[in-house]
């Protein structure tokens, strides 16, 4: 499996290896955009959930209590008392009174409930896409550079054990041409390939 140094978080001190499945994990915990998609999920979630619970039966109830401390005087004509041609003030109702229901209803059908209800489930399952969308890019391109960055390190050990090896010969090869072994040129030969892996290193 491959392995990459990094440091995970603020906290750690020396560099972590970290496999590339660790990566891709991390890089999803933390990516901003993704958390903003799963938000985006949440909230088309709840949309579609409000949407569909406007169909559903409403049921409400209510209840008053009423508590009248001095019974309201009514003037009523005295015909109703046999005292006719006179106002006579009499109190109608009751100290307490009180009120309680119930209220049920179904919708049976509304053209513009379904419509809403089709489309935000449409926008439900379109955010859900789109944020398996963005992890699947995210982690595509996490594994693209952590196996670049693998590349170049395995580029660089390779051009380092090199540029040993090519020290070693032209240790040898100066020899030769100090004892006169080898021509000049073949020396030079030998210098113009350390200078070229020196300079891509």
């Amino acid at each position: 499996m491959l392995a990459l140094p990094i440091v995970a978080n603020a906290q750690q001190t020396e560099d972590s290896v970290l496999s590339i499945t660790d990566c891709i994990k991390l890089g999803i915990a933390n990516n901003l955009k993704l958390r903003q998609a799963e938000m985006e999920v949440n909230k088309s979630h709840l949309q579609l959930r409000e949407a569909t619970s406007s169909g559903l039966p409403q049921v409400s109830s209510f209840a008053s209590f009423e508590n009248y401390f001095d019974i309201p005087v009514t003037m009523v004509s005295g015909e109703i008392i046999q005292q006719p041609g006179i106002m006579v003030p009499i109190k109608l109702g009751t100290n307490y009174n009180a009120s309680a229901g119930i209220q049920a209803g179904q919708m049976i059908y509304d053209a513009s409930y379904f419509a809403s209800l089709s489309l935000f489930t449409k926008m439900n399952e379109l955010s859900s896409l789109n944020l398996e969308q963005g992890r699947e890019e995210l982690a595509y391109n996490i594994i693209k550079m952590y196996l670049f960055i693998q590349t170049n390190r395995r580029q660089i050990a390779l051009v380092d054990s090199n540029l040993v090896a090519l020290r070693k010969v032209y240790g040898y090869s100066e020899q030769h041409f100090t004892n006169g072994m080898i021509r000049r040129i073949d020396l030079d030969r030998v210098t113009v390939a350390i200078n070229n892996l020196e300079a891509e290193h």
